[in-house]
């Protein structure tokens, strides 16, 4: 980016930036602390782990601890993906081999929990760190931080789903794709690319639209089919083991789980039209996602610095992954996946704001910390109290259980404290080590103008969205291009400084007239009237006499 910069770049390989791994380890580390009560998405998967480990697809043993399992052929199978089962089973039979093995599951699923998703988690904002720093010098850094904290990725790095390790594997496929378009790599990279692309539609189907969205960004400028088709052979090498258990366990590799009846109606998958309403209750309900994590309000207004700053390809495709994802949700006949603190089928979508985050943060920094600190809060309450909402639960359940002690984690109050301690200490050396912002006044009141419009469409929108008509999901677009546009123009340049300068600049005016003298000519003219007025007032005297 071209623009000049509120935060001082930090020079490359400077000390800085080789300290810079150290709060993304300290945040791991603080979550992993976290031993989360496991549920049926979770149970589904440590059952196809354990049927794996026993040479089956099978899980007829432990079909009876979850809903999320569906019978074909007189067998039960998890109705998962695969991929976080086939990635983590190594690690669960060395385990076993070593004997190293808890007497409880949510102890065994929360050492799978660490391999499966912490692990990606960090190495996936260790990568955000990178790309971010490498346009955006300074950055990177403060921008993985926010989106750890500040997203759904972090509550769900102690949860045993896939959605971390797809979001890691979709977005190192993109990484990679653009070292090689911009640092001419060779062309392997490109496969490589599709390799992991492949494995994180294993892990998530709908990480094949990202594929389709990189597939097209492989093109590259000039356009090359050959690395769109090295691209598109990576993709199907990394869905290998994916069509290979679909063969295995049902006969045909384009056959997945869930060709089997489902244990529970919740099972049943439908696609239904793009609902409208559906989209904006992602985005403004009780649980939606600029409501709970508002901090990608400032990642969605960023898309546009980027584009403005010339940086049109990597803006075009983070709206564009955003979007794609969005609409694809919206058209999903359960939008928040069950019980999530959020939308959780946006995740794999969520660091391809990082970048647009970035510019935000050096365009807006205030507001865009007050932002990031009202996500991370509502994060880490939901990570240490109830991680996995139930549909009819509002989100001040997270505050009622922080108040009265109410933990998830079997051990209470230690690990909150532990991991809060460590996600302090995160926080406290990415802000020692980053360049030092200067916040003005302007910058701070654009940070307050920002939490008002999160309040007002906060309050208003999710009462407008209990009315599902038109009229009122119309208002609420209103409100929030309203509120958008707002704030927006204060980023920019804030209106109290425009009336401020009008009355100097009409005292500079004056000045400058009286500098100057009269006008040329307002001599006479001022004589003639002053002659006029003379002779008017003696024709006046005379008629008096």
């Amino acid at each position: 980016m071209d623009e000049t910069s509120t935060l001082r770049p930090a020079a490359k390989g400077s000390w800085r930036r080789r300290l810079a791994i150290v709060p993304i380890v300290a945040l791991a580390i603080g979550a992993g602390a976290i031993v989360q009560k496991p549920g049926w998405n979770e149970k589904a998967h440590y059952a196809l782990v354990r049927a794996l480990h026993s040479g089956t697809a099978q899980i007829d043993p432990y079909a009876p601890q979850t809903g999320d399992s569906g019978r074909y052929r007189g067998h039960w199978y998890s109705n998962k993906a695969p991929g976080l089962a086939i990635f983590s089973t190594p690690f669960y039979s060395a385990t076993r081999a070593l004997r190293i093995r808890s007497s409880s599951a949510p102890h065994e699923i929360h050492l799978l929990t660490i391999f499966g998703c912490l692990i990606p988690f960090a190495v996936l904002l260790l990568l955000i760190d990178s790309f971010v720093e490498r346009l955006v010098p300074g950055a990177g850094t403060p921008t993985a931080i926010l989106l750890g904290l500040g997203s759904m990725l972090l509550p769900f790095s102690t949860l045993f789903f896939s959605h971390v390790l797809a979001a890691c594997l979709g977005f190192a496929a993109y990484y990679l794709l653009w070292l090689q378009q911009h640092t001419q790599r060779h062309l392997l990279t490109v496969a490589a690319a599709g390799l992991l692309s492949g494995f994180a539609i294993a892990c998530e189907y709908p990480q094949g639209l990202l594929a389709v969205v990189l597939a097209a960004y492989a093109l590259g400028r000039p356009a090359s089919i050959r690395r769109l088709l090295l691209f598109g052979a990576g993709v199907v090498a990394g869905a290998i083991p994916l069509l290979a258990y679909n063969w295995w366990a049902f006969g045909s590799p384009l056959r997945d789980a869930y060709v089997a009846k489902p244990a529970s109606p919740v099972g049943n998958v439908k696609f239904l039209p793009f609902s409208l309403h559906g989209a904006l209750d992602l985005l403004f309900a009780g649980r939606g996602l600029m409501t709970v994590t508002p901090v990608l309000a400032a990642a969605v207004a960023g898309i546009v610095v980027l584009y403005r700053r010339g940086r049109r390809g990597e803006a075009a495709l983070a709206g564009t992954v955003s979007l794609g994802y969005l609409i694809f949700n919206a058209s999903y006949y359960m939008p928040f996946g069950g019980w999530s603190p959020g939308p959780r089928y946006l995740i794999d979508a969520l660091p391809f704001l990082a970048l647009p985050l970035a510019a935000a943060l050096r365009k807006a920094p205030a507001a865009t910390l007050a932002l990031g600190a009202v996500s991370a809060a509502n994060m880490f309450a939901a990570t240490v109290t109830v991680p996995e909402l139930p549909d009819s639960w509002s989100t001040t359940t997270w505050w009622n259980h922080l108040a009265h002690g109410v933990f998830a984690p079997p051990d209470g109050l230690g690990q909150v404290v532990w991991f809060g301690s460590l996600a302090a200490l995160a926080v406290a050396i990415t802000a020692s080590l980053a360049p030092r912002a200067r916040i003005s006044r302007a910058q701070l009141s654009t940070a307050l103008l920002s939490l008002a419009g999160w309040l007002l469409v906060v309050r208003v929108g999710v009462s407008l969205l209990l009315d599902h008509s038109a009229g009122s999901e119309l208002a609420l677009i209103a409100i929030v291009a309203a509120v958008s546009l707002l704030v927006w123009r204060a980023a920019v340049e804030p209106p109290w400084r425009g009336i401020g300068r009008l009355p100097r600049a009409g005292r500079t005016r004056s000045a400058a007239r009286c500098a100057q003298g009269p006008p040329l000519g307002a001599g006479s003219r001022s004589r003639r009237e002053s002659g006029a007025g003379a002779a008017s007032r003696a024709a006046a005297a005379s008629r008096n006499r």
